[in-house]
């Protein structure tokens, strides 16, 4: 598992969006570029690819064919029926890698985001988990529904009969990482040699035990301050209290906290706002604090009594009673800023910086300005081509 096969994955996860996906990133000549991928009525045509509920014309198996640049004939399965909990996905024969892949769609629709939104914690049950393992039981009721549509349709067990020497990877972007993450956990036990490549994947997943068991096997990229890797049930509720004990503690009007941030965000905050915007923090009688407004965190556990959930203090009143983690071993790569050194001498460097992170890094939600870019499957395809890119530079250097 390495950067190379990640960004190969990475464009199968990106051509499972299908059409909306070309048409986005090519807001001009996606159309035409569809149209050379397109088969016009093709209800009156025999089919190399079983494909459910595509329309007449099979666009979303346009999209897949165009982004994954592969063969019709490599397309082995794809489902694109999206309800609440039913996510698109694709098999793909990957002679590149000689590998089966199972490249599941991330959130697009408004059902995908109610499948986003059911972030309760729910137990999950596979072999080789702790008793008491807990998941996002938006991603498992999904994953459920993609091990039991491939069960149904004998889709694997066909495809590597065909191919006998190809191995077994999953793969998905945001909401599909997730799902990928969890299907794998409970199909591992029929194909112990599975691998996934989770890209961006969400911070609310699985339980603790239950995501560290997953690290040999789940390979999790992250770019930057990518804001779904860190959201959750539980950083959002701590995100919550922050914003409005800051909004307690300050002493302008509400629009003035508008006007300014916008000010703030263009151009920093002058240090004469810091000292005559904020009240005495003996003032705040909420037990946990911004870290703007001291030094005391705010609680992390779940309040599970009818009292706290009543409680007119907002700092007590939460709802997460279970905190999950993402799956995975987790590569974090961001970008670096130069050295004094380097810019007086005017020279370069990598351009972004790679750490191995573990799940607890992303346990708070920030507001970053490229917290929704960083997120993006494009810019993460950018990131591993870049980072991929100068580090043949280098060794052809010392060569």
């Amino acid at each position: 598992m390495n950067l190379e096969h990640a960004r190969h994955f990475l464009r199968l996860s990106m051509a499972a969006y299908g059409w909306p996906f070309v048409m986005y990133r090519y807001c001009a000549t996606g159309f035409f570029r569809l149209m050379t991928k397109v088969t016009c009525c093709s209800c009156f045509r025999a089919k190399t690819t079983m494909v459910i509920e595509d329309n007449c014309c099979l666009c979303n198996l346009a999209g897949v064919k165009y982004m994954s640049k592969m063969r019709g004939e490599d397309i082995l399965f794809a489902s694109f029926r999206n309800h609440v909990f039913e996510l698109p996905f694709c098999v793909i024969a990957d002679h590149k890698t000689s590998n089966i892949v199972v490249a599941i769609r991330g959130s697009i629709s408004l059902r995908d985001l109610f499948t986003d939104l059911t972030a309760t914690s729910d137990r999950f049950e596979a072999e080789g988990l702790p008793a008491d393992t807990t998941a996002h039981k938006g991603m498992k009721i999904g994953a459920e529904f993609v091990a039991k549509r491939l069960k149904q349709l004998g889709v694997l067990e066909k495809a590597l009969n065909k191919y006998p020497e190809y191995g077994l990877v999953l793969t998905g972007h945001s909401l599909g990482a997730g799902v990928a993450a969890l299907l794998a956990i409970k199909i591992r036990p029929s194909y112990p040699e599975l691998k996934v490549y989770a890209f961006a994947t969400p911070a609310g997943v699985l339980s603790r035990e239950a995501a560290r068991l997953t690290e040999s096997y789940i390979f999790t990229v992250g770019v930057g301050d990518d804001f779904v890797m860190r959201l959750g049930v539980d950083s959002v509720e701590n995100l919550r209290t922050g914003v409005i004990q800051t909004l307690h503690a300050s002493k302008l009007p509400k629009y003035r906290i508008l006007l300014n941030g916008c000010g703030y965000a263009l151009f920093g905050v002058p240090p004469s706002d810091l000292e005559s915007t904020w009240r005495d923090d003996s003032s705040i009688r909420a037990p946990g604090l911004s870290p703007l407004l001291g030094h005391r965190e705010i609680p992390t556990v779940a309040a599970t009594t009818e009292a706290a959930l009543l409680s007119r203090d907002i700092s007590v009143r939460r709802f997460s009673k279970t905190r999950l983690y993402t799956p995975g071993r987790i590569l974090h790569i961001v970008s670096r800023k130069r050295t004094k050194a380097e810019k007086k001498a005017g020279t370069g460097g990598p351009s972004y910086e790679m750490r191995w992170a573990t799940a607890e890094d992303f346990m708070d939600l920030k507001v970053m300005p490229r917290m929704i870019l960083d997120h993006l499957p494009e810019n993460v395809y950018k990131t591993l081509d870049t980072v991929l890119r100068e580090q043949r530079d280098n060794a052809s250097e010392i060569i």
